[in-house]
């Protein structure tokens, strides 16, 4: 027997509900299960006025959404006006970065790291000094965020995290 054109459809729609909770209920306050982000630290600017930079690590690993399904859309840190992903290229042997409206988080580790992908934090509090630690907001597009505090450094500190979110093992 064939279905009609109605039920095709409300059986389209009912598989995306099914979809779309399953997505809400994997991603809650705290993040979802098999997902965590460290290693975070925001490099101070070189010029008071001039943007700092934030880098962080988030680990997917085991993730059942890690890949198409999860991505990071937006990056929020207390104590700055706005921020903004980057991601950093070579072009005709000039470096060069070039904004990211958001990324997909495979399977493993995400590297937001000097050299790679990274974050520009615009009117950064002259309040916030080094050695302070502030919140950072990573928003999901499945409902859920992450929220590691990011330690304060100048430029050229060493800066060390335990693995996987060490960012000495590489640029994002």
């Amino acid at each position: 027997m064939r279905q009609g054109l109605g039920q095709v459809k409300r059986a389209a729609v009912a598989r995306r509900l099914l979809l779309c909770a399953f997505l809400v209920l994997a991603g809650c306050d705290d993040g979802p299960p098999h997902l965590s982000a460290g290693g975070a630290y925001i490099v101070m600017p070189p010029a008071p006025g001039r943007p700092a930079t934030l880098y962080f690590v988030i680990d997917a690993t085991n993730d059942p959404l890690a890949g198409p399904l999860r991505r990071l859309v937006g990056v929020r840190v207390e104590g700055t006006a706005y921020a903004e992903m980057h991601r950093s290229m070579t072009v005709d042997g000039m470096a060069q970065m070039r904004p990211l409206r958001s990324l997909p988080l495979a399977d493993g580790v995400t590297r937001f790291c000097p050299g790679g992908h990274h974050v520009m934090l615009f009117g950064l509090d002259e309040r916030i000094k080094p050695g302070a630690q502030v919140r950072v907001h990573l928003k999901l597009n499945v409902g859920g965020h992450l929220d590691p505090d990011a330690m304060i450094v100048r430029m050229g500190d060493a800066v060390r995290a335990d693995p996987p979110f060490d960012c000495r093992r590489g640029p994002g």
